[in-house]
C-alpha cells in the first residue's frame, strides 16, 4: 500500500531598503515580518536586503521598525505582502521583491551674510556652498540670500563637521573665500 502525502508548498520573498534620493542600498533597517501564527524580525545585510525563511501561503504584515542611521522610518513603513505556495523556490516562480525607501534626517543651517560695518547690513545675492570638513565633498549648494542677508539649507543630520564658503559675493562686494567650520551633532 503506498501512502501519498502532499507537501505544503511554501514560499519566501525579499524586501530591499533604499536610499529615497539616491537608489543606493540601505544596511542595518529592521523589520517585522507577522502573519500565519509566525513573527520574525529580519535586519537588511551590506546589499540592502533580506529573504524571509520558506513561509507557509498566506497574507504576512512587513513592518520597518527600525530605520538604518542617519535616515527616518519610511511613510508607509507597513505592508501586506500575500505569499503563494513555490514564490522563490521554483524556477517558475522567481522571488517577489518588495522595495522600501527612507529619506535622510536632515538639520537646517541658516547661514547670514552681512557687510563688515558697524551696521551689519544684511546682504542679498550671496551664494555659499557646504561640503563635508573631513572629506571635501560637496553637501549643499544655497540659493542666494535674501533682503534679510539670510538663507538656509538642509544637510544630513549626525555628527558632521561642514564648511560653509562663499562662493558668490553680493554686487559691489569682494568674495569672502574663507571656508568657515559649522558642527552638527545629533541627539
Amino acid at each position: 500500500e503506498v501512502e501519498n502525502h502532499k507537501k505544503l508548498e511554501k514560499g519566501i520573498f525579499r524586501v530591499k531598503k533604499k536610499d529615497a534620493d539616491t537608489g543606493i542600498a540601505l544596511k542595518g533597517a529592521e523589520f517585522l515580518v507577522e502573519g500565519n501564527s509566525y513573527s520574525h524580525t529580519y535586519p537588511t545585510g551590506e546589499d540592502g536586503t533580506f529573504e524571509t525563511e520558506e513561509l507557509a501561503p498566506g497574507t504576512y504584515t512587513v513592518t520597518e521598525t527600525k530605520a538604518p542611521e542617519g535616515y527616518r522610518i519610511s511613510k508607509t513603513p507597513t505592508r501586506l505582502v500575500t505569499v503563494k505556495a513555490g514564490d522563490g523556490i521554483e524556477a517558475s516562480s522567481p522571488v517577489v521583491e518588495y522595495e522600501f525607501t527612507n529619506e535622510k534626517i536632515q538639520f537646517p543651517i541658516r547661514i547670514v551674510k552681512t557687510d563688515d560695518t558697524s551696521e551689519n547690513k544684511p546682504l542679498a545675492g550671496a551664494v555659499f556652498e557646504i561640503r563635508n570638513a573631513k572629506t571635501g565633498a560637496l553637501v549643499a549648494t544655497t540659493e542666494p540670500t535674501g533682503v534679510t542677508g539670510r538663507v538656509t539649507v538642509q544637510v544630513p543630520a549626525g555628527d558632521y563637521e561642514y564648511t560653509v564658503t562663499e562662493i558668490q559675493a553680493p554686487d559691489g562686494y569682494v568674495l569672502d573665500s574663507t571656508p568657515r567650520p559649522v558642527m552638527i551633532n545629533k541627539g
